[in-house]
């Protein structure tokens, strides 16, 4: 993980106003090895700082933009100020994300036996083609695939001299 820390580092530098001392780049690693558990979230978190924040805003805004995604391993929480990861910004992107989902229409099921996937689930066959409308398309789309499967699978393993 250390030499993943040092990379970051070295791909933080990108951003304006980032510190050039040597203590203070060393301070950083410190800092990243006490909040990042994985290389995933460090990753995420320098892709995150360099492709939408930009610039070095200090410590504390970059713990905060870590605690807008992950849980810091060393239990010190922090908000952000910057731009979208405002606690205001994340609400109101939640709040936008909700009326979204909210304002599809409900999903409307024609068969219930197969749920529209054309095929129904029998215990002791590979598979039982649906009747309706989804099953007799699905079949003449895979019919000749799944039909070769289900005739595979019955016939018997033959057994070796």
């Amino acid at each position: 993980m250390k030499k993943a820390i040092i990379t970051a580092v070295s791909e933080l530098a990108l951003l304006r106003y980032f510190p050039v001392e040597a203590s203070a780049r060393e301070a950083l690693m410190r800092l990243l090895e006490r909040m990042v558990a994985t290389p995933e979230q460090l990753g995420w978190l320098t892709r995150t700082m360099i492709d939408q924040v930009g610039e070095w805003q200090g410590p504390k805004e970059l713990r905060g933009v870590f605690c807008t995604r992950f849980s810091p391993a060393d239990g010190i929480k922090a908000d952000c100020s910057a731009g979208e990861f405002s606690p205001a910004a994340l609400e109101s992107k939640a709040m936008l994300r909700e009326k979204s989902i909210r304002s599809l229409p409900p999903a409307t099921i024609h068969c219930l036996k197969c749920c529209d996937q054309g095929v129904i689930d029998v215990p002791g066959q590979f598979i039982k083609w649906c009747g309706c409308s989804a099953g007799i398309k699905r079949r003449q789309k895979e019919g000749k695939y799944m039909d070769e499967l289900e005739q595979a699978a019955r016939k018997p393993a033959k057994a070796e001299a």
